[in-house]
């Protein structure tokens, strides 16, 4: 990948044998905002995520898998790798030894630094800015303002929109904390640009929600492929599913890759 299609994609935060408050909690806080935030558990995958996501920042917790001193050759003998793909490096050790934290960065480049001390919901709030400012610096975002989560795939998405008396469903193609794209054959021949539609209800895995939408754009022809734009913003509850499905289905089309 250029420099050029790095600046302009949203590059993935990756966790590599993440403690589970980053899995669970700061995971979504990323997808919130607006960063792709993924994880995996084999270290022998290392160096295939970074040679399959050039550009993106990779947490390595120190703290499992080999010991310390081991994780130090692992991630010596990948510097090389890393610089050729663009991939920056952040460690997560829950406990601070000095000695060991002196001796990684003495033999690796660790650009994203160290996060340590976290037990208390005070200290993960630090990581998380920490986090933010890091990923900030290295405009992780790219030229894309809003995460899009691509749910074809998954084939778990869908959308129902009640027009009169009758409703419309149809499959939800992607979906962001903007919008979605989606098909609705019914309504092909009469549903038109800049068309107003309330209580729209999606479905998206286990999560239910409903939200106002405008059509944004019509492309294609059959299917015709219909870009709605929420309408107003979502409640707080309805933005937190949306955030959910769309960390969800990050990591969904993450492992997938992985087992390719």
């Amino acid at each position: 990948m250029s420099d050029q299609q790095q600046a302009a994609s949203n590059r993935k935060v990756v966790f590599l044998l993440p403690p589970e408050w980053i899995r669970d909690d700061l995971t979504l806080w990323l997808v919130e905002n607006e960063y792709e935030a993924c994880c995996f558990e084999d270290p022998q995958l290392l160096s295939r995520v970074i040679k399959e996501q050039p550009g993106s920042f990779i947490y390595v917790n120190i703290e499992r898998g080999p010991d310390k001193g081991e994780w130090v050759r692992v991630l010596l003998g990948l510097e090389s790798l890393r610089r050729e793909h663009g991939v920056r490096l952040g460690l997560i050790a829950e406990s601070v030894d000095r000695q060991i934290i002196k001796q990684f960065y003495e033999a690796i480049t660790i650009e994203c630094g160290i996060l340590s001390g976290f037990p208390s919901r005070e200290n993960r709030r630090e990581v998380a800015n920490r986090i933010g400012r890091t990923l900030a610096e290295y405009k992780a975002r790219g030229a894309r303002r809003f995460v899009r989560a691509r749910c074809e795939e998954r084939g778990n998405a869908t959308i129902n929109v009640k027009r009169g008396t009758d409703y419309h469903r149809g499959a939800i193609r992607d979906i962001s904390s903007a919008g979605l794209a989606c098909t609705l054959p019914t309504l092909e021949g009469s549903l038109e640009l800049r068309s107003s539609l309330s209580d729209v209800q999606l479905m998206l895995g286990t999560l239910r929600c409903s939200v106002d939408v405008t059509v944004a754009a019509v492309r294609g022809d059959s299917p015709r492929l219909f870009v709605l734009l929420y309408a107003s913003r979502p409640s707080e509850a309805t933005r937190k599913k949306l955030h959910t499905y769309i960390r969800d289905t990050i990591q969904w089309g993450f492992e997938r890759s992985l087992q390719a």
